[in-house]
């Protein structure tokens, strides 16, 4: 699932702290060929720090 319009005002947070993204509005949904593909890691996630 792509969301196609992520910024900081499409994620909202609950009480209890999760966090949840809003606004799908523009999402599409694309077949993975490569169920590993790691296309859209954050630089954290690939230097394994959270």
């Amino acid at each position: 699932i792509i969301h196609g319009g992520l910024k900081p005002t499409n994620i909202l947070i609950k009480d209890s702290g999760e966090a949840c993204v809003s606004d799908w509005a523009m999402v599409e949904v694309q077949p993975s060929r490569n169920k590993e593909a790691h296309r859209y890691f954050s630089p954290e996630a690939w230097k394994g720090v959270s």
